[in-house]
């Protein structure tokens, strides 16, 4: 409603959105053109200036892609890559730039191998870099894959990723495991070793103690989230003696809720995304 009065008293302003990648669902947001260059703002809470620093200064809102909604038809780095695989995404509308650097304070390119040799008859070259948002993978940037390495430019790090391509145009294909990618670039996959286990207490969540919750690892082979057998339960806490290491995991409740967040275990702590690092 801000960018449509705006527009409607001759202002020129651009729609700004994202997927999250450290919280559930997204977000769109104002820029004004001024002095040859756009200024983000969201209507209604932060002024032209003022928006830029909320997204960098919160763990929970720093993006790792961002992209510009125009009238004209943009040429957008990845979109031309590859024929097209006929998978249906809002990132290949011709009508968004990858404004991502006016946003991200070192973006930096991502590379990472698929993790076994896979039939590649029929496929176009096109990859998806993924984040996990609200119970499924979704795709937050497109790519392309050469042999058995995919890269994907400009992308704002330290988040949890996973690689998926689309043969049949209808769904997605995983061609890695998930992968934690750092400030550098540089990618940790998250493996499971079954054959080595370790122990861990979960606390709940404040309001929605005494729940049953199910702890999940992700399975590399079948591609998808597997659950563990928990020891014991209580009123705050769930105790485990059987998760594998560096297994990518999900602790959830069985409602649909917001921000059932994946992370993993490194020594004694639960690591998440949502943090400043």
């Amino acid at each position: 409603m801000g960018l449509f009065v705006m527009r409607a008293v001759g202002i020129p302003v651009a729609l700004d959105k994202t997927l999250w990648t450290r919280m559930d669902w997204g977000h769109n947001w104002g820029a004004v053109w001024q002095d040859g260059r756009f200024h983000s703002f969201a209507p209604g809470e932060q002024l032209p200036g003022e928006y830029l620093p909320v997204l960098n200064g919160r763990g929970n809102l720093r993006p790792a892609k961002v992209y510009r909604s125009h009238f004209g038809l943009c040429s957008v780095p990845g979109r031309e890559e590859g024929a097209d695989d006929g998978y249906a995404t809002w990132l290949k509308s011709p009508l968004l730039e990858d404004v991502s650097p006016e946003y991200l304070e070192r973006p930096v390119d991502v590379g990472v191998s698929t993790d076994r040799i896979r039939e590649f008859v029929h496929a176009s070259g096109r990859v998806y870099l993924c984040a996990y948002n609200y119970y499924r993978w979704e795709p937050i940037a497109m790519g392309c894959r050469t042999d058995a390495v995919c890269q994907f430019h400009r992308v704002g790090c330290d988040n949890i990723f996973i690689v998926a391509d689309s043969p049949s145009g209808g769904r997605l294909r995983f061609l890695t495991a998930p992968f934690h990618a750092d400030a550098s670039g540089h990618v940790r996959k998250f493996i499971p070793r079954t054959d080595q286990t370790r122990a861990f207490t979960f606390p709940k969540r404040k309001r929605l103690l005494k729940r049953p919750y199910t702890l999940h690892y992700w399975d590399a082979e079948s591609a998808s989230f597997s659950p563990l057998e928990y020891d014991s339960t209580a009123d705050s806490t769930q105790s485990y003696t059987n998760i594998p290491e560096n297994a990518l995991l999900w602790f959830t409740v069985p409602d649909r809720i917001v921000n059932q967040r994946v992370f993993y275990l490194e020594n004694d702590s639960v690591i998440t995304m949502d943090l400043i690092r």
